[in-house]
């Protein structure tokens, strides 16, 4: 019973690796199934990130004395978006839950704390 349940995990993973993947969103549909079927709370900081002139409302996924690691989400679709390297000193975490700072996306900046 072991081996066939190694031989089918094996299977199903050597069919995404060399097959799904050619699928377009495929790792994108896959990442949101796991998150509601193992849901996590998510622990990320809402943040400001100065670039240019201008600030843009981020998530803060880590950060060391000088350097932080940044999300910025698309608005409305705030599960996609790009990923920076910013200088710690252009970061500023905002006092929002991370609830309220994604209802804030969706609804355009609406109700965005800027402290």
């Amino acid at each position: 019973m072991l081996v066939r349940f190694t031989l089918v995990t094996k299977a199903k993973e050597w069919v995404e690796n060399s097959v799904l993947n050619y699928v377009p969103n495929y790792a994108k549909y896959k990442a949101k199934m796991l998150a509601k079927v193992q849901p996590t709370k998510d622990e990320r900081q809402p943040a400001l990130v100065e670039i240019n002139d201008y600030f843009k409302p981020c998530l803060i996924v880590s950060s060391s004395d000088s350097k932080t690691i940044v999300f910025i989400p698309s608005s409305p679709d705030t599960d996609n978006g790009e990923v920076l390297i910013a200088d710690s000193r252009k970061v500023k975490a905002i006092n929002m839950d991370i609830v309220e700072f994604k209802n804030s996306l969706l609804l355009s900046g609406k109700g965005m704390k800027y402290n």
